[in-house]
């Protein structure tokens, strides 16, 4: 489905807006107009809802927009970790290396050459270095491993940090590559080296380039570098008596006395409602708009079918003129 529509699991309403009054809708027909914001299709109003800044949504309900062009900021590694194996069968002497990616603050990417050096039976050294920035500090170490493959002692905790090219702050990151008595990170089995880098948690910058709306309402938006962020939550609208709101077409409503004042909450959070992306309700045709165009259809249908029986009859005629 449309991934802007939306449909109502309760006895809640979407909250619109004219730029002057609130009304209450069933219809989650909506789109995006020019600006980004959330409309109702059917008349432009102003879909309302709580914002979020840098992924935290706030607390006032005000025009949902969803900002195309925004960007996610680009984010420093602050760990890396590896995984894999480091031959036991190597002879002491030999060298193995791998090359993981992080990123600076500015997101530039800076690749590192981690450079690990068989000194005995169970122990590597290591050494990093980057391939255009800087080394501040804690560039070497030493792993120990068991006679059973797995780290037998924690590797020192120091951080590993380095200047950028970029002109980015220093990056400091930890180089985790395991825990003492596992398997999970490295290990030394007599097996072919292959230690990678399992994941890392920094990213560049990234672009909006595309939303999706779950059951609560919330509208979230994925961005080119991987990162996902809240974007927005629809608001929902609670009346004690809703058989007493008033209709104003467009499947809209405003309140009156019976319906009592508008509860205002959100899918999970004041509101016993959820929300289903990508449906609509169908109980929300305007019945009134429906038959007159069926009217219409059958009228067009009508003046068809006696354009084609006067063709047929003229044609007859003119069978007959021949004879």
């Amino acid at each position: 489905g449309v991934n802007t529509d939306v449909a109502l699991e309760g006895d809640s309403l979407f909250v619109v807006s004219n730029g002057e009054a609130s009304f209450f809708t069933r219809s989650g027909n909506f789109q995006l107009d020019a600006q980004g914001h959330l409309v109702a299709s059917t008349n432009g109003f102003l879909v309302q809802g709580r914002q979020a800044v840098d992924g935290q949504l706030t607390d006032t309900v005000t025009d949902i927009r969803l900002p195309f062009g925004q960007k996610a900021a680009a984010r420093a590694t602050t760990e890396a970790i590896l995984a894999g194996n480091l031959d036991a069968e190597s002879a002491v002497g030999a060298v193995r290396e791998t090359t993981i990616s992080v990123f600076d603050a500015m997101g530039a990417q800076e690749d590192l050459t981690i450079t690990f050096t068989k000194t005995s039976a169970t122990t590597w050294d290591y050494s990093i270095g980057v391939a255009t920035g800087t080394v501040v500090s804690g560039a070497t170490g030493t792993l120990s491993f068991d006679g059973e493959g797995r780290l037998a002692a924690p590797v020192p905790a120091a951080p590993f940090v380095y200047t950028p090219s970029s002109g980015a702050t220093d990056v400091s990151l930890s180089i985790d590559f395991g825990a003492a008595g596992s398997i999970g990170g490295l290990s030394q089995f007599a097996a072919p080296s292959s230690a990678v880098l399992r994941e890392q948690d920094g990213y560049s910058m990234g672009d909006l380039e595309r939303f999706s709306i779950d059951n609560s309402g919330t509208i979230t938006g994925a961005f080119s570098n991987g990162v996902t962020l809240t974007l927005a939550q629809l608001a929902l609208a609670d009346f004690n008596n809703p058989a007493g709101l008033l209709r104003i077409g467009n499947n809209m409503y405003t309140v009156s006395a019976n319906s009592g004042a508008p509860v205002i909450g959100f899918a999970g959070e004041g509101s016993r409602s959820t929300v289903t992306s990508g449906a609509l309700e169908m109980s929300n045709v305007d019945l009134a708009n429906e038959f007159t165009s069926m009217i219409t259809a059958q009228r067009g249908f009508q003046s068809n079918a006696r354009v084609i029986t006067t063709s047929d009859e003229m044609l007859q005629e003119l069978v007959s003129l021949k004879r």
